[in-house]
């Protein structure tokens, strides 16, 4: 495939700094461009970055290109599943309601457990509004016309309507308590056990599935799964340093200590 048009050089690619100081000459040189690397996106005018077909092109070559997209594409649900199967980490830049999209969470977090963090919509906690500061009865002189102006009573903020208002914690974290998506994200990479919720960390299958990738996830266990002599085990005999993150009476434990000194024999005699 030949460029053709401006003063692109005509080859079969373009650097970034062509692209980056002429953009795109034609919508075939930017499909070459992100089959290349799909975020040459970047690169494009928004004509390009809202052409589904294009951008289509871009996330299934690198699922981060999906920030790049235009319009109405991040709510797209064929494009951010595209983009999640290529690289899970792209959940975050889909559409709040696709990142509670079953599907969509489960291409991701198979593909990166840790795309878990990303689940449900994107907002904070609420907040609670500090109350306005009030002056106190007689305030001390003030000599400077410029701080006599600051002591003067602010007006209070209008109210947040309640469409603007930030959604609750429980709405936040609902997909993290989702099984089927705990499982599948902590079976990929142990770790994504932190991102779980508290339910999940209290669930036995749910971390044994994360201690088995990785022993370290047995620090994110619930208490009652810290105690639990299996899941101990089973984090103890793949590194006895696994110990520091059970309960007290585990580390008591006859058989568990064994298999502990046994792991740390074998270190120190490597």
């Amino acid at each position: 495939l030949i460029f053709h048009g401006g003063n692109m050089p005509s080859t079969t690619t373009a650097s970034a700094a062509d692209f980056r100081e002429r953009g795109f000459s034609s919508k075939g040189q930017a499909t070459a461009a992100c089959q290349e690397d799909g975020l040459n996106l970047r690169f494009g005018n928004q004509e390009y970055r809202s052409n589904r077909e294009l951008v289509l092109v871009a996330v299934a070559q690198n699922g981060m290109a999906l920030k790049f997209a235009g319009g109405n594409l991040k709510e797209d649900r064929v494009v951010v599943l595209r983009a999640c199967q290529q690289n899970g980490m792209a959940l975050k830049f889909g559409a709040s309601f696709l990142r509670e999209d079953l599907g969509v969470l489960l291409a991701a977090v198979t593909q990166n457990g840790l795309a878990l963090g990303f689940a449900g919509p994107a907002y904070p906690p609420a907040m609670p509004a500090k109350p306005p500061r009030s002056l106190p009865r007689n305030p001390p002189r003030l000599n400077s016309p410029r701080l006599q102006e600051l002591a003067q009573p602010k007006a209070p903020l209008p109210p947040v309507s309640p469409e603007k208002q930030v959604k609750a914690p429980e709405d936040f974290s609902r997909m993290r308590d989702n099984r089927e998506v705990a499982l599948a994200a902590v079976r990929q990479n142990g770790l994504a056990l932190s991102l779980a919720s508290g339910r999940m960390q209290g669930d036995k299958e749910v971390v044994l599935a994360a201690v088995a990738q990785n022993w370290e996830a047995l620090k994110f266990a619930g208490p009652r799964l810290q105690a639990d002599k299996d899941v101990v085990m089973l984090a103890v005999r793949q590194d006895w340093r696994a110990l520091k993150y059970s309960s007290p009476r585990m580390q008591e434990d006859l058989q568990v200590m064994v298999q502990g000194k046994t792991g740390f024999l074998a270190d120190v005699g490597r």
